[in-house]
């Protein structure tokens, strides 16, 4: 039976864990992980990884734990040392709450949805930062930004927080955004100027200012105040949990306007989701899809086996949802599948150790010259060369073709081994410089010290 499919989020933790070529600065292997984060998150991350990405990530439990330990010590090493330089702040509240949720039977968007919170910046304009990019793969996806208002450059060192400047009040904002508190609006005389944000009960809408953050524009019935409107709307004060509602501005964050009323973005049992995100949900529950509206479900139970659906985050733990488009457990050799969209799709309906060939679960292809499309090497030491299965090389190997060098910082030289691209090596791309940073000169720059 057709049924029609869509792309589930791809877990972030996907893409962090087991990626040869995560970023610039992957930091070298230490002993044994100290830091207790890691010691508690990534045996959770990696059992997940295992249950919710087979096809992405074919190894096993103990390969991943061994590769993926010393990486976040090594990361979490790091940005300690940014938290105790008061560049970064660290909240013990969100790091258990991540942890607990990756240690849940689920799958999804796991590390973007909980595990975003535990960092927080510290860094004012104009202040010096240590970028993200170059602290390790872990500390772009926990979002450990320095910076409040920006982003740290990674493109040098000893950077410092971006200086955005602004228009004060009554200042020209013609080119340049107005300063906090302030809203550009067209002068009758001719030119935009910065004016305050109205309050409670000023004056708002057509040629007027915005209203502060916690406002919203309405008109006298209490509707909100079109772009276009003739009204004299005037600006009223955001609603309360509970209050009907027409659209998100009108509701305090984190609340947003949904099912008519401002509530947790997150539904509860029976309210509307979004079908597209996998997170408008309480825990526990589904988007499932509602008759006759487009990308709007409601929340409810996940589904059972055998009972209809269109992704596999709607059916129970344990489940995935098949070619057929019912929930059922992921297929054995042989059995009938769909192909993933793109290589890196984790919703997938073959069971651990197999892939979809062809529309149906076969081995994987996990061998030297074995034949492979997109991903379908990742994890055994190995990756696509076109149509086969090729060995990667560590530092210091042959990388003769169709051998390719393993992971950022190492080139392929002209003796056909892997090198390390160290400072003054001659580079044309950032990622065979262990610093991620190739040079206007054509060579690697030094790595950066770690902070200021």
């Amino acid at each position: 039976m057709a049924m029609l499919r869509r792309s589930a989020a791809i877990p972030a933790l996907a893409l962090l864990l087991g990626c040869d070529a995560c970023g610039p600065s992957d930091p070298a292997p230490h002993l044994a992980p100290a830091d207790p984060f890691c010691a508690a998150a990534i045996p959770a991350l990696c059992a997940q990884r295992s249950a919710c990405a087979p096809v992405r990530f074919k190894e096993a439990t103990a390969e991943c734990l061994a590769r993926e330990l010393p990486r976040c010590d090594a990361d979490l090493e790091r940005l300690r040392a940014e938290v105790a330089a008061g560049r970064l702040g660290w909240s013990q509240a969100e790091a258990d709450r991540c942890v607990a949720a990756l240690a849940a039977p689920s799958c999804g968007a796991v590390f973007l949805r909980y595990c975003s919170g535990i960092f927080s910046p510290r860094v004012a304009a104009g202040g010096a930062c240590f970028a993200p990019t170059r602290t390790g793969a872990l500390a772009t996806f926990l979002g450990a930004e320095e910076c409040q208002a920006d982003h740290c450059p990674w493109e040098v060192c000893g950077a410092t927080c971006p200086v955005t400047p602004t228009a004060p009040l009554g200042g020209d904002c013609a080119v340049l955004p107005c300063a906090e508190g302030g809203s550009c609006v067209a002068q009758s005389s001719g030119g935009w100027r910065c004016q305050a944000q109205g309050t409670p009960g000023q004056p708002c809408g057509n040629g007027l200012p915005a209203c502060q953050p916690s406002a919203w524009c309405a008109e006298p019935a209490g509707t909100p105040c079109a772009f276009d409107s003739v009204a004299a709307c005037a600006c009223r004060a955001d609603l309360a949990a509970g209050d009907p509602c027409t659209g998100d501005d009108q509701c305090p964050a984190p609340l947003a306007c949904g099912d008519g009323r401002c509530r947790s973005a997150q539904g509860a049992l029976g309210e509307s989701c979004y079908l597209l995100s996998p997170w408008t949900c309480q825990d526990g529950l589904a988007c499932l899809e509602t008759v006759g509206e487009a990308h709007v479900g409601t929340c409810g139970p996940p589904r059972a086996l055998g009972e209809p659906c269109a992704a596999s985050d709607q059916c129970g733990a344990g489940l995935v949802c098949r070619v057929e488009g019912r929930c059922g457990v992921p297929g054995l050799l042989g059995a009938a599948c769909a192909v993933p969209v793109v290589e890196i799709d984790w919703e997938v309906e073959c069971a651990t150790g197999l892939e979809c060939v062809a529309g149906t679960c076969q081995p994987l292809p996990a061998q030297v010259g074995a034949p492979c499309s997109g991903a379908s090497c990742f994890g055994a030491g190995l990756f696509c060369a076109g149509t086969a299965c090729a060995r990667v090389a560590l530092e210091g190997e042959s990388c003769a073709p169709p051998a390719v060098c393993q992971g950022p910082g190492l080139y392929c030289d002209a003796q056909q081994r892997c090198r390390r691209g160290v400072a003054g090596t001659a580079c044309t791309l950032w990622w065979t410089c262990e610093s991620g940073q190739c040079g206007d000169d054509g060579r690697c720059a030094a790595v950066c010290a770690p902070g200021p």
